[in-house]
């Protein structure tokens, strides 16, 4: 994916990175298994939304995420022998905020339109 990024914005391009994709038919899980941990989502309407405003911005990089990630697991958790680690960091929005991009959606519920 990194390399892909280059050449977009070697192009002269924008890269749209979204979090992890939630809505209809991919509902959030309740993540308790595990390590405690950030998790960033975007609502997939949201995240479509990104993606129309990166059409006419600035190139760059841009990050569509909600304002706050959620926090799963389980404080001293571990996961199951084999399973691969999973992420854990905070992603900033606020560059595609700054085209004037607001997510709708926050942990799963609509907050406004």
């Amino acid at each position: 994916m990194v390399e892909a990024e280059k050449l977009v914005l070697r192009a002269g391009g924008s890269v749209l990175r979204c979090a992890g994709i939630y809505g209809p038919g991919r509902a959030l899980r309740p993540g308790v298994e595990g390590p405690e941990r950030w998790l960033n989502v975007v609502q997939v309407t949201d995240a479509a939304r990104a993606a129309g405003v990166v059409l006419g911005a600035p190139q760059g990089i841009y990050n569509a995420c909600e304002d706050e990630p959620l926090k799963r697991g389980i404080p001293g958790g571990r996961w199951p022998e084999g399973r691969r680690e999973r992420r854990n960091k905070r992603v900033s929005n606020a560059k595609l905020k700054g085209l004037g991009w607001r997510p709708f959606w926050r942990g799963g519920c609509l907050a406004s339109i």
